[in-house]
């Protein structure tokens, strides 16, 4: 995920109709634009064609020492 330029690793924890839920080592602040870059894992070292999405963050809470983050 690119924000502000800056790319930050991410995983995907529920994604639905109304937007993706990410699990972030880095705190996003709100209505940040976001540029995802979303790939399947398909088993080892194998995942699908990059899916790129624009989005902006809607809320990020801190979590477990890391930051929950829907967009």
């Amino acid at each position: 995920m690119a924000v502000d330029g800056t790319v930050v690793p991410v995983r995907t924890r529920d994604v639905s109709r109304s937007g993706i839920c990410l699990i972030s080592d880095t705190e996003i602040p709100r209505d940040t634009q976001l540029m995802l870059k979303l790939v399947l894992s398909l088993g080892t070292g194998t995942v699908s064609e990059p899916l790129i999405v624009a989005g902006r963050t809607i809320w990020c809470t801190a979590i477990a020492g890391k930051f929950q983050v829907g967009a």
